[in-house]
């Protein structure tokens, strides 16, 4: 079940994402947020899910802004990450449709996913989903003994009007 996140799930998040931060370079983080934090992240989003099984979050996606000056607003950046339980069954795929649809009836633009490389998994993902690779920053991120690319994907969702839209 896809359902609303709320800070209440933050003890949830953490656990699936801790082995991210602390075992690859998907995140560029080096040390796992507390729970508060997440509960701040979540609370500041613009749309966080949760795909729940049997009472347990399995895997979680999430909007926040794409950059914090005001033109920027309809613009968003999108990530997704699941607990290694739920990797490759499409539970990233019914997350992140759930989470554009949404994103899409607010009124929001462009969505953008930032993909440390080499990601071959995370980019089928997104390129599934109609999202096109549209930069590659070489060598932005260390972590694990080596240097990382992040390419950035970009879907858009709306069309742009001028004015823009008032968002929901």
């Amino acid at each position: 079940m896809i359902r609303s996140g709320t800070p209440v799930d933050a003890e949830a998040i953490q656990a699936i994402y801790a082995p991210v931060v602390r075992e690859t370079m998907v995140s560029f983080e080096t040390e796992v947020p507390s729970e508060q934090e997440l509960r701040r992240r979540v609370s500041r989003s613009h749309e966080w899910l949760v795909y729940e099984r049997s009472g347990q979050v399995i895997g979680y996606a999430y909007a926040a802004p794409f950059h914090e000056r005001a033109g920027y607003k309809w613009s968003v950046e999108v990530s997704i990450y699941l607990g290694a339980e739920a990797r490759g069954s499409g539970l990233g795929r019914e997350l992140l449709g759930a989470l554009i649809e949404r994103l899409t009836h607010r009124g929001f633009v462009n969505a953008f996913a930032g993909i440390a490389l080499p990601n071959p998994v995370s980019v089928r993902l997104f390129e599934s989903a109609g999202f096109e690779q549209v930069a590659e920053h070489r060598n932005v991120g260390f972590k694990l003994g080596g240097w990382h690319n992040v390419g950035w994907w970009q879907r858009q969702i709306n069309s742009p009007t001028d004015p823009p839209p008032e968002l929901i």
